[in-house]
């Protein structure tokens, strides 16, 4: 048993983690390192500077290190650890490997990871499984209550998985695109980062989009189904709502049902011949294409989960005949908004 339990960074996950690991390591010694020091009850807390010298004084085989998604790979404590062989990774990681159900979908990409992450959870749940979903759409799982035939679908991040050591049943990769290359240094790493779960077990199904194909090479004997090679096999009923019909929901709907079928986890055929009444009572996600109000003629929409130009994109071509105001805002990381910019100027 580990000895010291280290959490670096106390955001959303750093502060759901601390307890759950406080519960399963009562007798360990607890520190936060971040940014800035905080007041925490029986932990020590160190920013990052005084945190790298403390964890230079530590027998490194006693270590746990939990590292929060957002502290990259180019971090001095991350630096200092992998020139050490000290092992790292995020609570939900250690979560996954240590406490998850048995049967696991990972479901990563630019875009399309939330929703399709929402729909696999939601459709396997209506079609009478004990499936959750957890991860960066979030939700954390530590306190989460399953039975022992519980399915986790789990939205994970590259942030997430570059580090990750736990083996998931299926991997989906929803898309590509070039985002969080300032964060993983070159497109090839960021791919890498999401195949991850895929190398860890050799067991792993993948529904891998296309798009990867020419920043990385997914090992032969990879049990994988190309994404977009399959999504013109797939019908969707005409009955389904009138909403699922059009992308991006289209396209998300698919991609989740790809998924459930190559899982394996649920009766398929039941699922499709139901699927239109289990779709009447879904709601969609916070964030993604969220009609606030409308009002006069007007729709205000709240698509702030779309963070790449071309998810911007795919939301204003759902308003072809409106006239749009659009608020934009984030962090720049490297993309390349020709498109985006080229897209706005042909439309009103």
């Amino acid at each position: 048993m580990a000895q010291h339990i280290i959490i670096h960074g106390f955001g959303i996950e750093g502060k759901a983690a601390l307890p759950y690991f406080q519960d399963k390591f009562k007798s360990s010694h607890f520190t936060v390192i971040d940014r800035e020091t905080h007041d925490i009850i029986g932990v020590q807390s160190f920013n990052e500077s005084d945190g790298l010298t403390y964890l230079k004084t530590l027998e490194t085989e006693d270590i746990l290190f939990i590292r929060s998604p957002g502290v990259p790979p180019t971090n001095p404590i991350i630096e200092y650890l992998d020139h050490h062989n000290i092992n790292h990774e995020t609570a939900l990681s250690y979560w996954l490997s240590h406490d998850a159900p048995s049967k696991i979908i990972t479901v990563s990409g630019s875009k399309g990871k939330s929703t399709t992450t929402a729909l696999i959870s939601y459709l396997l749940a209506q079609n009478g499984e004990d499936a959750f979903m957890a991860g960066n759409v979030g939700i954390t799982p530590f306190d989460k209550e399953f039975g022992n035939d519980a399915i986790a679908v789990i939205e994970a991040s590259s942030f997430q998985l570059f580090d990750c050591n736990y083996k998931s049943d299926l991997l989906v990769i929803t898309s590509i695109y070039d985002t969080h290359t300032d964060w993983h240094g070159t497109m090839e790493a960021y791919c890498e980062a999401k195949l991850r779960p895929l190398l860890m077990n050799n067991d792993c199904k993948s529904l891998v989009s296309n798009l990867i194909q020419p920043f990385v090479k997914i090992p032969d004997t990879a049990h994988n189904t190309w994404l977009e090679d399959e999504l013109n096999n797939l019908e969707l009923p005409e009955t389904i709502p009138n909403g699922f019909k059009n992308n991006p929901l289209a396209l998300n709907l698919k991609t989740a049902l790809l998924a459930i079928k190559i899982s394996g986890f649920t009766d398929f055929n039941k699922l499709m011949s139901n699927i239109d009444v289990y779709l009447e009572s879904w709601t969609g996600l916070d964030h993604r294409m969220e009609v606030i109000s409308k009002a006069g003629g007007r729709i205000w929409v709240d698509d702030s989960l779309a963070t790449i130009p071309e998810a911007s994109i795919l939301a204003l071509q759902q308003f072809p005949d409106k006239v749009i105001h659009l608020l934009l805002g984030g962090k720049f990381r490297g993309q390349s908004y020709e498109s985006f910019f080229e897209y706005v100027g042909n439309n009103k």
